[in-house]
């Protein structure tokens, strides 16, 4: 989509910089496509180059307009008749495969009332509360990227509005204040690829295991489970980059084991892998094990 400020001007220079920044988050969201393991390639900055890509352009369309007294309500609008169409084309493709899989007796694991309220709230570009979800843990659950175009809707309104509260002084000194938290936010977790704190995204994994594990098991009704509890779902979880503490942990691996017990299903526990970056954690990983086998009397 070609970056035009005004008729008849287009950058070719942001055009080229905006290619590759959708390259990198390809990347970064399906790196097996190019032959790369996950993290292989640092690209968690590639949506912020976006995010100031666009307020470069922003500035440049909108700036005078704003200044000569275009409405809040003309200028929203105007925003999102931009960003509203390949929004709503990725959550209805979403919406489809849902209602199929509920058509032919596959549902995904979530009811049909958490499916609604998500659709309701997707379609109004509005986060999605994390009790009536279809995944807690995600704010925008039937479309994981949305959260980008909602953040940039509230970065237009900020700059709608902060256009005629700032003056070129102001606006430097917050600019400057930005800078320096970044920075202090850098040299204390050591790069930019920073996430929740510990501890935040308990509930939310929980709630997506309890949702799914039991349906899962009913319909497979294996014969043995083999439960990868080694994996660390600091990094390496396929739920993505979570934060989860020790009590989150254990809280996982005691339901795991429960509901493998409570149907019979013997449990192989493999322990041995997944810490790769932090050895201490691989030791208490085999005791929060141990712990939630003892708790199910489970040998």
């Amino acid at each position: 989509m070609p970056a035009r400020a005004a008729p008849g001007h287009t950058f070719a220079l942001l055009d080229g910089l905006r290619g590759v920044a959708a390259i990198l988050v390809v990347v970064r969201h399906a790196p097996n496509l190019f032959g790369l393991q996950p993290g292989a390639v640092e690209t968690h900055l590639a949506v912020d180059l976006f995010f100031v890509l666009s307020g470069f352009v922003l500035a440049h369309a909108y700036a005078a307009r704003v200044r000569d007294g275009l409405p809040a309500r003309a200028f929203l609008r105007i925003r999102v008749i931009r960003l509203y169409p390949l929004y709503a084309l990725g959550l209805a493709l979403t919406v489809a495969v849902a209602l199929l899989s509920f058509a032919v007796g596959q549902g995904p694991g979530f009811s049909p009332s958490a499916m609604a309220l998500s659709t309701l709230c997707s379609a109004l570009m509005l986060p999605t509360p994390p009790a009536v979800s279809t995944l807690p843990a995600a704010i925008f659950p039937l479309n994981f990227p949305s959260w980008s175009i909602f953040f940039e809707l509230i970065a237009n309104m900020a700059f709608f509005y902060g256009l005629s509260a700032l003056s070129a002084r102001r606006l430097a000194a917050f600019v400057a204040l930005a800078f320096a938290g970044l920075c202090a936010v850098a040299l204390q977790a050591g790069d930019l690829d920073v996430g929740l704190p510990d501890g935040l995204d308990d509930a939310g994994y929980l709630a997506v295991l309890e949702a799914r594990l039991p349906p899962l098991l009913d319909a497979l009704a294996p014969d043995l489970v083999f439960y990868n509890a080694g994996v660390d779902p600091h990094r390496d979880d396929r739920l993505g980059r979570l934060a989860l503490t020790d009590d989150g942990l254990l809280a996982r691996d005691r339901y795991v084991v429960g509901q493998a017990r409570a149907r019979g299903i013997p449990l192989v526990a493999v322990i041995g892998g997944g810490y790769t970056h932090d050895v201490d954690a691989l030791a208490n990983r085999h005791a929060l094990v141990f712990q939630a086998l003892a708790a199910n009397a489970l040998y």
